[in-house]
């Protein structure tokens, strides 16, 4: 099939427990969002806080994809996501990060600016 699904996770998902239930269920990886976090507001939410580290180890072992919606006012061009991307994806290179619509690129200068680095 050319069908592919991925399993919403939350920031207090268990990493095994995510392994287990994306195995069992056929998927291909993860997609979270910034709602689950704890943060406030969660649309200024650090990756850490919707997307933790053991999630990003799981999905390397695994050789998954994971769908990242990104927030932060400035997207792309924010030096803490760029961080955190950059960060993720050097130390787990198994993974596969898509940036969800186009990086939330709602401002193309953000990802003009961002994306290249």
């Amino acid at each position: 099939s050319s069908y592919r699904g991925l399993f919403v996770s939350t920031p207090e998902s268990d990493a095994e427990w995510l392994r287990q239930e994306v195995r069992r269920l056929g998927l291909y990886g993860l997609k979270c969002y910034h709602s689950y976090s704890s943060a406030d507001p969660t649309w200024e939410a650090q990756l850490p806080d919707y997307l933790p580290e053991s999630h990003v180890q799981v999905a390397n072992q695994e050789g998954w994809v994971i769908m990242l919606h990104l927030v932060r006012s400035r997207a792309c061009a924010d030096r803490h996501n760029l961080k955190w991307i950059r960060h993720y994806c050097e130390t787990y290179p198994n993974l596969k990060m898509i940036l969800a619509h186009s990086g939330r690129g709602f401002q193309p200068g953000h990802n003009l600016e961002g994306l290249p680095s």
